[in-house]
């Protein structure tokens, strides 16, 4: 279940949510089925929409101007472990996968927020664990954890979904990448006690370093 402190800690960072949610007590939102534990939370940029993943796969989408959920979006019979919104906020990417399971399988999935439809679902051979977009919105990196002990990024170039995977290390997990660069032709990654620093477009890949 969301715990009251958790949101309050989550708002203090957003100061574009709605005046009337920043006061000096926490809101709580909702709770949710023991099996279907809150495993990661985003906020859209302008702070009105927060999506809520969980342990069954699915995403909740709340909105924050009137408190009350306004879809839910059906997963792929896997654990949802990451989420974030695109910066124009007009995609929101899922990251799927049993990661207690060494033999399944992941996604990425990528949702319009407009009409909330799917707009495409790449499967991973891996379980996926967090996914992030660049910041002029060009690319998303995904993370996975492959069934040989592999640690992968895959890169997602969102003009065509066409995308590239990179074995970071092997046997650890990464923790969630960042772009950087002009044109987000950079990802750092951080792994254990290491900082990894990888071009996210080389010409054998097809993904376009374009802004």
């Amino acid at each position: 279940a969301i715990q009251n402190e958790w949101l309050w800690k989550a708002y203090q960072d957003y100061a574009t949510l709605p005046d009337r949610l920043v006061s000096a007590h926490p809101v709580k939102i909702f709770e949710t089925d023991a099996w279907k534990a809150v495993t990661d939370l985003a906020f859209s940029k302008d702070g009105r929409v927060l999506a809520v993943a969980d342990h069954g796969g699915d995403v909740s989408i709340w909105n924050m101007e009137t408190l009350r959920p306004a879809v839910r979006l059906p997963g792929e019979n896997l654990p949802a472990n990451g989420i974030a919104f695109s910066p124009d906020g007009r995609l929101l990417g899922v990251a799927h996968g049993d990661l207690s399971d060494t033999d399944s399988h992941g996604t990425a999935a990528f949702w319009d927020t407009g009409r909330w439809g799917k707009i495409r679902t790449l499967v991973t051979k891996s379980e996926a664990s967090s996914i992030t977009f660049s910041d002029n919105g060009a690319k998303a990196a995904v993370t996975a954890y492959s069934d040989t002990g592999k640690a992968e990024i895959h890169i997602v170039d969102l003009k065509d979904y066409r995308r590239s995977t990179h074995t970071v290390a092997k046997g650890v997990h990464l923790r969630k990448p960042s772009f950087t660069g002009k044109n987000s032709e950079t990802l750092i990654t951080a792994v254990h006690h290491t900082i990894n620093v990888n071009t996210t477009c080389p010409s054998e890949s097809g993904i376009h370093c374009v802004g």
